[in-house]
């Protein structure tokens, strides 16, 4: 399947509806086409699959995964890094 989204995406639905799912396969696809992906979970309301738990996945595929702090990683915390980085 051919995407072609250019830019900062931002996903947005109900809990429970597939956004984080979705995301993480969208930045999986995009850099198997060869494209730089930065990845972050904004999701500050209702955390449930968190873009932290597919870290290890997507950084084995060069896929920068923002998050918090290492001592906050599996705190059940609305956390933003920042500054962000790079």
């Amino acid at each position: 399947m051919n995407i072609d989204i250019k830019g900062i995406v931002v996903i947005c639905g109900n809990y429970g509806s597939g956004k984080t799912e979705t995301a993480v396969n969208l930045a999986i696809k995009r850099k198997m086409d060869g494209i730089d992906v930065k990845i972050t979970d904004l999701d500050l309301v209702n955390p449930y699959f968190r873009t932290r738990e597919a870290r290890v996945l997507l950084e084995s595929l060069g896929i920068a995964v923002i998050l918090p702090d290492r001592q906050y990683m599996h705190a059940d915390l609305p956390i933003l890094p920042r500054p962000w980085p790079g």
